[in-house]
């Protein structure tokens, strides 16, 4: 994978439920990125910082940095910001899944990739 480049998308990302509504909506914000729920409603921005992406609350506060280890395949390290303690990692497997697991390397859960996209199983 290639490291955390310049995050200014040219378009906007929509999530939607199975009728069609809008649940999660990623816009581009100058240089960062917001996170919108139903009705435009702000729950987050992230923006680049240094070789990390930081997720800021709707009130602006840090609450999560995103940083990239580098190998063959997608591997996120989820940090607090607050108590800078591993939340989770994030690790892409051979066959396109996605394991989840805490810090101590326990498994949380796995996202099964599918036709559709990702199916998320607990361990």
């Amino acid at each position: 994978p290639e490291s955390v480049g310049p995050i200014m998308p040219s378009f906007e990302a929509r999530c939607v439920d199975a009728d069609g509504r809008t649940v999660l909506r990623l816009k581009p914000d100058g240089d960062s990125i917001r996170v919108e729920g139903p009705k435009s409603a702000l729950i987050a921005t992230v923006s680049k910082k240094s070789d990390t992406l930081r997720v800021d609350d709707a009130g602006g506060k840090a609450t999560w940095i995103i940083e990239e280890i580098h190998g063959e395949r997608l591997h996120l390290r989820v940090r607090s910001a607050s108590s800078n303690r591993v939340a989770f990692e994030l690790k892409e497997e051979p066959d396109g899944d996605l394991d989840i697991d805490d810090d101590d390397g326990n498994r949380i859960a796995t996202a099964k990739q599918r036709s559709y996209g990702y199916k998320l199983v607990s361990a």
